[in-house]
């Protein structure tokens, strides 16, 4: 595990606010009946992680490293990493500012199709400073969350790692 603290413009909150409502609307008509649609919970989910996307990706672009990184208003699963570094795949998961617990579902995790090498979380907080809020980040590899406890308590069977 790494752990990382930064700051990250607070224009990204309202412009994820924005590309969740876009992107919602296609996914209430693409997901439903599916087992990991969320209904009324999908915009706020959406949010969240376009939040942590965004931010991944201001991190990776403050260290001058160049990604790939998928598109912000797609409306079907895609099986593959959020970004990709030269030969890492990164999954990115956020973590609401109370969260005191990291969770990856069980299911995404053994899907051999994905080729996730790590997990990126990101926990924004809500405290503001001259235009910037502060996110905390952690990264775990893909091997690392193997050993994380297994859970059934959630919507979806999940590995469970305590903060």
């Amino acid at each position: 595990m790494k752990y990382y603290e930064i700051k990250y413009p607070k224009l990204f909150d309202h412009l994820s606010l924005e590309l969740a409502n876009d992107r919602t609307k296609g996914m209430h008509q693409n997901y439903k009946h599916k087992n990991y649609y969320w209904g009324d919970k999908t915009r706020e989910l959406n949010e969240q992680g376009i939040l942590a996307e965004m931010i991944a990706q201001y991190y990776f672009q403050t260290l001058n490293i160049d990604f790939k990184a998928l598109s912000y208003l797609g409306t079907q699963p895609e099986v593959e990493a959020d970004i990709v570094i030269s030969d890492h795949k990164i999954d990115v998961k956020y973590i609401p500012n109370y969260g005191k617990l990291l969770i990856v579902n069980y299911n995404s995790h053994n899907n051999t199709k994905k080729l996730i090498d790590k997990y990126m979380f990101i926990q924004p907080l809500k405290n503001t400073t001259n235009g910037y809020n502060d996110a905390k980040i952690w990264f775990f590899d893909h091997s690392e969350v193997c050993s994380w406890s297994v859970e059934n308590d959630f919507k979806t069977k999940v590995l469970k790692f305590n903060l």
